[in-house]
């Protein structure tokens, strides 16, 4: 059986330029959490996406994961070789993470084949959007960190994002942790199992929604930002 997935961050704070973008934040998830993450504006999302991530270093407190842990993160900067084809990121991304003999089916999923010879300087945003998302999440990784994902997606390959985020949480057996930080409200509010909000030095973790009405998630937001 595998080891139940957990991710704590306990009095976690951050700062840049001496200016501080928050202190002191503390919270736990387990295995199944499927986290939606709000905010103004410059309220941290990106920040601590990236100090989960083990991009950025904290100031002070503690981030603790399960040993078996395979990070994913995509961030507002998509991380491509913009003078490659696809294909060739594909296969550099792919070689990184011992995962070659993968990517026939990555092509497949993510519906590469018209543009795997294009550069990506030459492709549309969406199809770079795309591009990224595969190859983010081209180690099947079980925490899963993204960053605005949905920006340039059509519904077509939001519902491929999505889909494939679900095939990761069955073939993980359920031991997968996402936070996915957005604005889009009204095509993540039915995704997500928890919620955490950030803006004017507050942080709001709802760890269960279950319980709360269909609009709560939006209620809340307007509560924080405004």
């Amino acid at each position: 059986m595998k080891a139940s997935l957990s991710l704590l961050a306990e009095k976690i704070s951050y700062s840049y330029s001496n200016l501080s973008v928050f202190s002191d934040i503390s919270f736990s998830v387990t295995k199944g959490s499927k986290i939606l993450l709000l905010g103004s504006n410059g309220a941290g999302k990106t920040t601590l996406l990236k100090l989960l991530s083990g991009i950025y270093s904290l100031d002070s407190g503690s981030i603790c994961y399960s040993d078996n842990k395979k990070i994913s993160f995509l961030g507002h900067q998509l991380q491509l070789y913009m003078n490659l084809t696809v294909i060739e990121n594909l296969s550099f991304f792919a070689s990184l993470n011992n995962v070659k003999n993968e990517i026939e089916e990555v092509v497949s999923y993510w519906k590469l084949s018209e543009i795997i010879n294009k550069k990506i300087n030459n492709l549309s945003k969406g199809q770079k959007q795309r591009v990224a998302l595969a190859i983010s999440l081209i180690n099947k990784p079980n925490y899963i960190f993204l960053d605005e994902p949905t920006s340039n997606l059509d519904d077509l390959s939001l519902k491929l994002l999505f889909d494939y985020i679900s095939f990761l949480y069955d073939f993980h057996e359920g031991n997968v942790i996402s936070i996915v930080a957005s604005h889009d409200l009204n095509r993540l509010s039915t995704w997500a199992n928890s919620l955490i909000i950030m803006g004017d030095n507050k942080f709001i973790f709802e760890k269960d929604l279950t319980d709360y009405p269909e609009n709560f998630i939006k209620t809340k937001y307007l509560e924080v930002v405004r």
